[in-house]
């Protein structure tokens, strides 16, 4: 699968994606790793950045919807490492 520059997405990928609402309390960058994959979709344990103090959750995206990360800064975050750990990547 790729992502929305068409670059190659693999599990345990690193990818954002925007997410909240511009009318009700702002736009969010939302951080995701790809924990499993379909032809078409993947499944995403996610976190905003910055953290907001709400639990991870899963959500299932499709590839032209994300893109792959590779920001030195995103990636040795705190909210990355935290999905790490919980996604056991």
């Amino acid at each position: 699968m790729n992502d929305m520059l068409d670059n190659p997405i693999e599990v345990g990928d690193v990818v954002l994606f925007p997410g909240g609402n511009a009318r009700y309390g702002g736009l969010k960058m939302v951080v995701g790793i790809v924990v499993k994959m379909t032809a078409k979709r993947c499944t995403l344990l996610t976190s905003h950045i910055p953290d907001d103090g709400k639990a991870n959750k899963t959500t299932n995206k499709t590839g032209v919807k994300v893109l792959l990360c590779n920001d030195p800064a995103v990636l040795s975050s705190s909210e990355v490492s935290a999905l790490r750990e919980e996604a056991n990547v």
